[in-house]
């Protein structure tokens, strides 16, 4: 059965990040709603909100710095007719809200979350809607939300805050690697032998840096290293990094099905598919 996300935003502001995490979600096999799927019937939407996402796994709840369109007064009254236990479960938070007329519809996304004890993904720009926040977060004890700078780091954190709902993809046997020089490559074995010591052999990888003057061979060792120890490494990636642009362009290409395949490679996003990527790198540290 597919998981059910409700991302919950306000559209003015998010619209575009919705639809990227939309996207990225479906491809992950999640069956992805938003308040926008719902007819925009003001005396029926909170009705309609309410019942999907009773039955939700995950609510991402994002919060920046428009809060949406306020309810309509007559829905809100009908609302809380038809449900007399609204967060009666929380009464510090239900005194709070007051009459509840204040609240968008993206802030009773969140509160219905709540009500029903559904599990809360909360993220949030700094300095975003403070009192939404701080009401979110007495209800939220011990998740007080996570804080994001920019739609990368998001998907970062999302991906990883979803791991145990969107299982990892295995291990596979990756190798981007350029082909190997053979005999030519002479002179070195003292170095690819002391690589092979300080990476730790065939335990637990550790991180080294090459370091030297442009042109003395440092990627042609490590491409010579790869392939020398191939069979100590499930995954070999090799990917340039002279500059921001061109590493985040070429993780986004590790998607393709020639390397890691990842369901993110059917996304014309280059953000989503390198947020992928990393995340398969953090489920599989060590192994490349």
């Amino acid at each position: 059965m597919a998981i059910q996300i409700f991302i919950s935003c306000a559209s003015e502001e998010f619209r575009e990040l919705r639809e990227k995490l939309r996207r990225h979600l479906a491809a992950a096999r999640c069956h992805v709603l938003t308040q926008e799927d719902f007819p925009q019937e003001p005396t029926g939407l909170l009705e309609k909100l309410d019942s999907y996402i009773r039955d939700c796994d995950v609510i991402i709840h994002i919060i920046g710095a428009c809060s949406g369109s306020i309810a309509d007064p007559t829905a809100v009254l009908r609302y809380l007719r038809l449900n007399e236990a609204f967060l009666t479960a929380t009464p510090a938070l239900r005194s709070l809200l007051g009459d509840f007329s204040t609240l968008s519809y993206t802030h009773w996304e969140g509160f219905m979350a709540l009500h029903h004890q559904r599990r809360i993904q909360l993220y949030y720009l700094e300095g975003s809607q403070p009192q939404h926040l701080q009401r979110m977060k007495l209800a939220l004890p011990q998740r007080h939300g996570s804080r994001f700078v920019d739609d990368t780091d998001l998907f970062g954190q999302l991906i990883g805050d979803l791991r145990d709902l969107i299982p990892p993809l295995p291990a596979t046997q990756v190798n981007n690697l350029p082909a190997t020089i053979g005999d030519y490559f002479r002179g070195r074995e003292g170095t690819l032998q002391e690589l092979h010591l300080r990476l730790g052999g065939t335990s637990r990888r550790m991180p080294l840096a090459i370091h030297g003057l442009g042109g003395i061979g440092k990627t042609r060792l490590s491409i010579e290293y790869g392939h020398r120890y191939a069979s100590a490494y499930s995954t070999r990636i090799l990917v340039t990094a002279d500059t921001p642009q061109n590493l985040e362009r070429q993780l986004a290409a590790l998607t393709a099905p020639t390397a890691l395949d990842l369901p993110a490679h059917h996304s014309s996003e280059e953000t989503i598919r390198t947020a992928a990527v990393l995340r398969w790198l953090r489920e599989h540290e060590g192994c490349s």
